[in-house]
């Protein structure tokens, strides 16, 4: 499986915010997704401020600390000034070493496939295990429907002892 592991610094992202329950997430992101794109095409000062930020361009995955059934996904983007459209929340991630996972295909069938293969088949046969309980799915500009886009999945790691 391709993939690279990769120091990251402290991330500080903006976003809006789902809670969903893990067993409805593959089809609930999707539709997140759609609502979002909804809004962005029918308010112009959103759109606006979606892209300055390049609001869009992760996805980010934190499993609830109390309750294992929970998720809070994220569409968000770099913060670029202190203020925040509302709904918008801000995101901090600590320092890791995250590996980085390319995949290409039609979004989000890819990273869903590619998720699976992760936690199937890379992490019991790797030199590394979880850092915390999140990852970020890097979604760049493009059609993301098309079967050649090409995005990944960064997951935070630690070497194994």
């Amino acid at each position: 499986m391709d993939y690279q592991v990769k120091n990251h610094q402290h991330f500080h992202l903006i976003g809006i915010r789902i809670d969903i329950n893990v067993d409805l997430a593959f089809k609930e992101i999707p539709q997140f997704w759609n609502d979002f794109n909804k809004k962005m095409n029918s308010d112009p000062t959103f759109k606006e401020y979606v892209l300055h930020n390049e609001i869009g361009t992760y996805g980010v995955t934190i499993n609830d600390e109390e309750n294992m059934n929970l998720i809070h996904y994220y569409i968000a983007g770099i913060k670029k000034s202190d203020f925040l459209y509302e709904g918008i929340e801000e995101l901090h991630l600590e320092d890791s070493l995250w590996a980085h996972f390319p995949t290409k295909g039609s979004y989000p069938a890819c990273l869903q496939t590619l998720n699976y293969k992760i936690y199937s088949e890379w992490f019991p046969h790797s030199d590394y295990t979880f850092h915390y309980d999140a990852s970020i799915e890097y979604l760049p500009y493009g059609n993301r429907q098309k079967d050649d886009y090409q995005c990944e999945l960064w997951i935070p790691v630690i070497k194994k002892n």
